[in-house]
């Protein structure tokens, strides 16, 4: 959660709340979007000096907008320049299959069709969300132009990345950010039809061998 946070930061400056919708749209998948694991997590990053706030009111009421620090900047670098580790990627919810045998039998099809039809969900809400993101060339125009003001951004990202141009660094971020839904996408529709098997099995009284 804590290097998801700092990986946010270094794109925007953003409020705990701005922190929850990014994920909850992008990494419902990776981690919880409950309120209390974020302020935990933000908490402790600002306990070890790795970000910061400041301070304002928006209709009269309080609130702090987070930014990353040079120090949590080196830390979530260190982080994602890292090879991905395949064993910490858990999917405790699986085990449930494994032990799905001790399960009255009458109930085992319902179970698999209920996380199918959530998964059906999930995957509705995925496709609508990508139908809904600008090409990357309107993408690059509108960050370009929300940070006119704020030059030093973009030269952080342009330094993280070892990019000359805005350009070349926003078309690099987009094109990762865009290959992670293609994944979450096609993992799910692989569930989708993993579990539809499983049920055909249990339906027809095939069984693995």
């Amino acid at each position: 959660m804590d290097k998801m946070i700092l990986g946010l930061l270094l794109l925007s400056e953003l409020t705990i709340y701005e922190i929850r919708n990014y994920i909850q749209t992008y990494f419902s998948d990776m981690c919880s979007n409950s309120m209390g694991a974020i302020q935990s997590a933000i908490k402790k990053l600002v306990t070890n000096d790795m970000i910061e706030y400041t301070e304002y009111v928006d209709n009269g009421v309080n609130k702090k907008r987070y930014s990353i620090k040079e120090s949590g900047k080196v830390h979530f670098l260190d982080w994602v320049s890292q090879p991905m580790n395949s064993k910490k990627a858990k999917n405790m919810e699986l085990s449930k299959i494994y032990f799905m045998g001790l399960v009255v039998e009458e109930k085992r099809v319902d179970l698999i069709q209920a996380y199918i039809d959530e998964q059906e969900n999930n995957l509705k809400d995925l496709y609508t969300f990508k139908n809904s993101i600008p090409d990357v060339d309107k993408q690059i125009e509108e960050i370009i132009k929300s940070n006119s003001n704020n030059p030093k951004h973009l030269e952080q990202l342009r330094s993280c990345a070892g990019k000359k141009t805005d350009v070349e660094c926003l078309k690099d971020i987009s094109i990762f950010s865009l290959a992670t839904l293609d994944y979450a996408i096609q993992s799910t529709e692989f569930e989708i039809s993993w579990y539809e098997k499983l049920k055909e099995n249990l339906t027809t009284g095939k069984h693995y061998e």
